[in-house]
């Protein structure tokens, strides 16, 4: 199963933007981006409506990805 970071990651590079780049457009720095991206770090909730504008995605879709793999990596804690 791909991660929401694997997600976030091939939008991002989708749309030929750097992990600065779609950062700033998040309003969190290029460090979370990459941390985000490679699961070492999680999105904070807050941002999925901004996340689902930026790529022009259905917020509930991205809420979806978000919850399910939030309560896939708990059940594998």
């Amino acid at each position: 199963m791909a991660s929401f970071g694997d997600y976030i990651k091939k939008e991002r590079e989708k749309r030929g933007w750097t992990q600065t780049d779609f950062g700033a457009k998040l309003g969190i720095n290029s460090t979370a981006i990459s941390r985000i991206e490679n699961s070492n770090k999680q999105l904070s909730p807050a941002k999925l409506s901004v996340l689902a504008e930026i790529f022009e995605e259905n917020l509930s879709t991205v809420k979806d990805l978000f919850y399910a793999d939030k309560f896939a990596r708990e059940v594998i804690e």
